[in-house]
């Protein structure tokens, strides 16, 4: 039996290689799907998300042109692939459809459940932290964080803040993160996995850099990245004639 191919991660070190579609590798939500143990147990089989899935099949089961160019695998190391297994295991509801990518009224619904998720989150982080009540806020887009106060009383809470996206009340347009941030950051990396779910799941609005649309729509969206990504609340921050869309997560009071 020869010795498995080992290769060298920048953030786990040396593992054992393994490989994924660009879905798995970098999405979340995309489904999981692997080749099995086989004869050798491998713990990290070779894995593709639903869509990927869907191209296997129709290419009779065997990786063939239109399949491999839609997987275009990546070379993970382990902790990277097992990192990547869980994001893409844990699938919300209404995430799938009669097929992987969603059609109109499948991601008309999604949203449905999305906004009425994060309602229930706002609600939920409000109920303990109290912080739709204070009303001072402060950006430290260096520190991640968003701490809300009340100068009045002295209290105050800090959450960890994540930029998803702007609304401009200008051009009437929404532009995510990852069009303005520089490429390489946290924002852009955490958004990246929200790109390629759109992909996969046939979300225009979540692939688009920058699209007109209302402010109600901006917060849809930040909704449904809450929902997909996870978070304990949002907010939206203006900044002239901006309106900055925010996850909130890790709440705690400020030290």
């Amino acid at each position: 039996m020869s010795e498995p191919e080992l290769i060298t991660c920048g953030t786990h070190g040396q593992t054992r290689a393994t490989f994924a579609c660009q879905h798995v590798a970098g999405g979340v939500a995309c489904g999981f799907h692997d080749a099995g143990p086989g004869d050798d147990a491998d713990p990290w089989p070779d894995a593709w998300c639903d869509l990927c899935a869907e191209a296997l099949a129709a290419d009779g089961g065997d990786w063939g042109e239109a399949s491999s160019a839609l997987a275009d695998i990546k070379l993970l190391c382990t902790h990277c692939y097992e990192e990547a297994r869980l994001r893409n295991q844990a699938v919300p509801p209404r995430v799938r459809g009669a097929a992987a990518r969603l059609t109109a009224d499948e991601v008309d619904a999604l949203i449905h459940d999305a906004v009425h998720a994060a309602q229930a989150v706002q609600e939920s982080s409000d109920a303990r932290w109290h912080w739709r009540q204070l009303p001072r806020w402060d950006l430290d887009a260096d520190a991640g964080t968003m701490t809300f106060s009340d100068p009045a009383t002295g209290a105050a809470v800090v959450a960890d803040a994540r930029l998803v996206g702007s609304y401009s009340t200008k051009s009437t347009s929404f532009q995510w993160a990852w069009q303005t941030y520089a490429p390489g950051t946290p924002a852009v990396a955490v958004l990246a996995r929200l790109r390629m779910f759109g992909e996969v799941r046939g979300v225009p609005a979540l692939t688009e850099p920058r699209f007109d649309c209302d402010e109600r729509t901006g917060w849809d969206l930040a909704a449904l990245a809450g929902y997909v990504l996870g978070c304990e609340g949002l907010y939206r921050a203006p900044a002239g004639h901006l309106f900055w869309f925010m996850l909130l997560a890790n709440w705690r009071p400020r030290a």
